[in-house]
């Protein structure tokens, strides 16, 4: 999808959490403050109710929408402590909602994809918790999650990413034939910081290496054209416990990543859905990075 053109690293959130009711959950609190006070940063924010825009979306998946016989349903914005919350993230100016798709490395079929695509597209205005008052939840944009990389799911990527341009009335050229062409950022390495993996092998699976940013090279967390790597992102998650995980290593980490100019990036201590763990909170990585970055 077509977005702001960035002059150093940004955030890429994956904001996967509940945002809470009329009183923002603890974990999107944290994301709001965080974006509020990072003014010199762009984040990009995954909103993902239910492994897409609506229950339909991820059967497999008990959900976090309303049924539409419940009254707090929202045709087009799950319910409403969604409209509610992501109005919220919406009303500040150097953020920017993207919608997740998963694709199901190659699998999900492609209708099924678009299907996704015209609801987070549809997002629009709708109702709050506050009588009267109506949300801002448009969506600006599309993340593509479990993304095949073969040479057989090139036809298939480039069909429903020119159907999410269209969608969102992206401005620019047609997708051509790589990754990196069709996007606006490509995650070449999303893993854990931690190489004690118990418990986490959801948001660090079989076989890893624990991060390290002076472990990126050309092919292998970079790409092998150099002049891609400001379209790069990495996701780290589970900074804690060995190797060491504290402030200074994380100011370490993101000062290398912003050294090596990559488009953007995101360290939790937690899973995908949290923004308060320490000591990666999403406060103190924005702060290191908003550093890294001046």
């Amino acid at each position: 999808m077509a977005m702001a053109v960035l002059a150093h690293t940004q955030v890429l959130l994956p904001l996967y959490a509940y945002p809470g009711g009329a009183q923002m959950s603890p974990e999107w609190q944290a994301a709001v403050n965080a974006i509020s006070n990072n003014s010199v940063l762009h984040f990009f924010v995954v909103i993902n109710p239910n492994n897409g825009p609506q229950t339909s979306s991820d059967t497999a998946n008990s959900g976090q929408c309303t049924a539409p016989s419940d009254p707090n349903y929202v045709e087009h914005g799950c319910n409403l402590d969604w409209t509610t919350n992501v109005d919220k993230i919406n009303a500040l100016p150097n953020a920017q909602t993207i919608g997740y798709v998963r694709t199901g490395y190659g699998t999900r079929s492609a209708s099924d994809v678009k299907a996704d695509i015209t609801k987070w597209a549809a997002w629009n205005t709708a109702n709050t918790w506050v009588a009267g008052r109506t949300a801002n939840i448009k969506i600006h944009g599309i993340w593509f999650d479990e993304t095949g990389t073969s040479k057989g799911n090139l036809t298939h990527y480039k069909d429903i990413i020119t159907f999410a341009n269209a969608s969102f009335q992206a401005k620019g050229t047609q997708p051509s034939a790589d990754l990196f062409s069709m996007a606006t950022a490509v995650v070449l390495r999303e893993t854990c910081w931690t190489d004690v993996s118990t418990g986490a092998q959801g948001d660090c699976p079989e076989p890893y290496t624990a991060f390290n940013y002076k472990t990126l090279s050309s092919g292998s967390g970079l790409p092998y054209d150099a002049s891609l790597i400001s379209k790069s992102a990495v996701i780290v998650h589970r900074f804690h416990r060995p190797p060491t995980a504290n402030n200074e290593t994380l100011q370490e980490q993101l000062l290398g990543i912003a050294g090596l100019g990559l488009h953007s990036t995101y360290f939790t201590s937690g899973n995908r859905k949290t923004t308060i763990a320490t000591p990666a909170t999403i406060g103190a990585f924005s702060e290191f990075l908003t550093k890294a970055t001046q």
